[in-house]
């Protein structure tokens, strides 16, 4: 059964705008909520963040979706790390140093501590996933606790819960991508920039290298979003320089000994992969944002930068709700001039108020240069249109406007999250992005019965070729399931593809002939005997530039004496040959 996704945030609306909706709250940055204890006030972030991502919770538990490309490349590295912890504990650090080799490890290096939940929830996608769910809350509790030191407890609901309501952080919490750790690295700069005046210079120091390597281990393109945060900490640092030592010296600091640790742990990572795989990343990261078509097109700064500007209004607000938050924001600045709102850089609400803007602009500048329009590169930018939202409500020092505010963000997170389970649909306010999940898949049953026939202890010496790159079935998909199934048994199974857009049926079949693969796994078109599902039979229908070659290496395979097909093979729309063995 579902949960009721607006009662907890309700609840917590009510007592918080009863006991702090005075104006004070929204003014002071050190207000803390009277009733709490001092240990009891340092588990509300957390206890936000988790409350907030509940949803998301029961909805991984429930989903059974096949997963595409570069998700099932990240589960399987995951995976395939474990199992080599697992069974070569000696390769281990080698396997780390070396995962993906094109993108950054992090998402596979947190993922792979998840796997043995596979073993508990029955599937280890839903475990991998459980690592994306953590990273949210984590996001969440990290923007409310630096809203709180900033500007109270209930402007830091107002961020936390745009942040958990924003359609794109919904969606990506039930996908395995490396942009929620990226994420997990913005706020926590934040956090560092929101407490940089008031404690001791060396615990900012300290931490500050561990967000960055942490950011730069998930993506490539972390610079452009945490260049201005950390800059801001760095600014206040500079400008509180002259305030009353803290007692005793640092390094005796249980906080600064911790945290130091921590970054030290994150930067050596850090060195020690892109030491090993900077050339590679590097030209990956230039192939993905190179104008060959593949990934969009490239209309030009002029035309993108506004566009960009709209998918990140589309990814933090359900469509109209975002109306009301402008309005909202435009009346609090109005408010917050007219009582004399003071520009200062001393105060950390404007520097982090600033960094915001400057990294929105960075970003949103950065990804109209180049052509891919993956809206999943916004999501980083999401607690930071958050942050910047809570403090103009907060400045506007109003209890009517701050009622309004968490009002109308509670609604938001109801409607995402309703819709994020298959309700709440229908009128303008649904998002494209958010879907339900999938309980039940024939298909998926039916890319493990293709795994068990083809990852054999023979065919574990060689690489199958898939005949499709659909994200239903893919090289990706099919070598995930097998390191799910056979990894931790010592058993390695590969899957390629018919080359990366390949365009040549004659070059594709020139690989077949030098990969010498075990087995084909196709899709089995014009047989009407052996349909695909009606809803994958309309992709695979459509033109596309990955999908080329893939009918005329069919019937060469079909007519090629080097292969048979496998008896009992012909199901859901697939047909699986394998080579025959030679005399």
């Amino acid at each position: 059964m579902m949960p009721d996704p607006p009662g907890a945030p309700a609840r917590m609306l009510s007592t918080l705008v009863r006991v702090i909706g005075d104006r004070s709250v929204a003014a002071a940055p050190s207000v803390a909520v009277p009733s709490l204890a001092a240990g009891t006030r340092k588990l509300v972030p957390a206890l936000v963040g988790t409350i907030l991502v509940l949803p998301s919770l029961v909805w991984v538990s429930i989903d059974r979706s096949i997963w595409p490309w570069d998700p099932s490349w990240y589960g399987e590295v995951s995976i395939d790390l474990w199992a080599t912890l697992r069974t070569e504990p000696s390769n281990w650090p080698g396997a780390m140093a070396h995962a993906f080799g094109a993108k950054p490890p992090a998402v596979a290096w947190l993922g792979q501590f998840f796997v043995p939940l596979g073993e508990i929830l029955g599937r280890d996608q839903t475990a991998l996933l459980l690592s994306v769910v953590l990273c949210q809350a984590v996001t969440i509790a990290l923007v409310y606790a630096a809203l709180a030191r900033l500007a109270g407890a209930a402007p830091a609901v107002c961020g936390a819960l745009l942040v958990a309501a924003s359609p794109l952080f919904v969606s990506m919490s039930h996908e395995y991508f490396a942009e929620p750790i990226q994420t997990v690295a913005v706020a926590w700069l934040v956090l560092i920039v929101a407490r940089a005046p008031q404690r001791r210079a060396a615990l900012t120091l300290a931490q500050l290298p561990g967000a960055l390597a942490l950011a730069m281990l998930a993506k490539l393109s972390s610079p452009a979003y945490v260049a201005a945060p950390a800059a801001g900490a760095l600014l206040l640092l500079w400008l509180h320089r002259t305030r009353p030592p803290e007692p005793g010296p640092a390094w005796r600091d249980s906080s600064v000994l911790a945290s130091s640790l921590g970054s030290a742990a994150l930067v050596l990572g850090a060195i020690g992969w892109y030491r090993v795989n900077l050339e590679a990343a590097i030209r990956h990261a230039r192939n993905a944002s190179a104008d060959n078509g593949l990934y969009g097109v490239d209309r030009g700064f002029a035309r993108q930068f506004p566009d960009w500007i709209e998918r990140l209004r589309d990814a933090s607000f359900l469509p109209r709700f975002w109306v009301v938050v402008a309005i909202l924001a435009a009346v609090s600045l109005t408010l917050a001039s007219a009582r004399g709102l003071r520009i200062s850089l001393r105060d950390p609400r404007i520097v982090v108020g600033a960094a915001s803007l400057v990294s929105v602009v960075l970003v949103c500048a950065a990804l109209a240069s180049q052509p891919n329009n993956e809206t999943r590169y916004l999501l980083p930018l999401v607690p930071l249109v958050a942050v910047t939202f809570a403090l103009l409500v907060a400045a506007a020092r109003s209890r009517p406007i701050l009622v309004v505010a968490l009002g109308v963000l509670v609604l938001e997170f109801a409607g995402t999250t309703l819709q994020s389970f298959g309700y709440a649909r229908a009128g303008g306010f649904a998002a494209d992005r958010v879907t339900s999940p999938v309980e039940d898949s024939s298909f998926a049953a039916t890319l493990e019965d293709v795994v068990r026939r083809t990852c054999t202890e023979d065919s574990s010496a060689g690489i199958n070729v898939v005949g499709g790159e659909y994200a239903w079935l893919n090289a990706n998909t099919l070598e995930m399931l097998a390191h799910s199934r056979y990894a931790e048994q010592g058993r390695r199974c590969y899957y390629t593809s018919l080359g990366y857009a390949e365009s040549s049926a004659q070059a594709a079949w020139d690989r077949i002939g030098y990969l010498t693969p075990p087995y084909i796994i196709a899709v089995d078109y014009g047989n009407p005997g052996n349909p695909l599902p009606p809803d994958l039979a309309a992709a695979a229908g459509r033109r596309d530039p990955f999908n080329r070659v893939n009918r005329p290496i069919l019937e060469r395979v079909r007519e090629s004496p080097r292969y048979e097909i496998v008896p009992g093979s012909r199901s859901s729309g697939l047909v699986i040959f394998r080579r025959v063995a030679e005399h």
